[in-house]
């Protein structure tokens, strides 16, 4: 298949927090980046970068490191983040689209996932397929609201899309 690029995602799970200090992962890793067949993209917390720049097999290959900042809640970064859901909401397999870039479904999605794209999925995801196992030609806010609801973090009591029966 002539693959180019390896990603891998939530990295620091490889290297941090393991017994034998992620001296396995670390060899996994260098091996595949010595058969120069393929480029490796490390996904993860900052700290992924000090690692990788503490080992010279690593970092004497041009080891390039970005920090992309997580959107705001700037009236600019809800307007794309809106973007972003309603280019998800294009993707999905319904017959009608489901609202996602709505701005008030917008703003509790982003309220509840922080911006960050991996827990719009994790709520996204599942509220498709209540949908589908229902039979509905889209997902309705009823869906989010049940997905939502069996992943509340101990604390949260915001009434997420409680405010939108008739929206989606």
């Amino acid at each position: 298949m002539r693959t180019q690029l390896l990603i891998i995602d939530d990295a620091q799970y490889l290297f941090f927090d393991r017994p034998d200090n992620g001296a396995a992962m670390f060899k996994l890793v260098k091996t595949i980046v010595d058969y120069n067949e393929l480029a490796v993209m490390l996904v993860g917390e900052e700290r992924i970068a000090d690692y990788v720049h503490s080992i010279d097999a690593f970092e004497n290959r041009s080891f390039n490191a970005d920090v992309l900042q997580c959107l705001s809640a700037s009236a600019d970064d809800l307007l794309r983040f809106s973007k972003l859901l309603g280019s998800i909401d294009r993707r999905l397999p319904f017959a009608n689209l489901s609202g996602l870039d709505d701005k008030y479904l917008a703003e509790d999605l982003y309220r509840y996932s922080r911006g960050q794209i991996g827990r719009v999925m994790n709520v996204v995801r599942p509220a498709a397929y209540l949908a589908l196992n229902d039979g509905s030609s889209r997902i309705l806010v009823e869906h989010l609201q049940k997905v939502v609801a069996t992943r509340l973090k101990k604390g949260d009591d915001w009434n997420y899309f409680g405010y939108l029966r008739h929206a989606a």
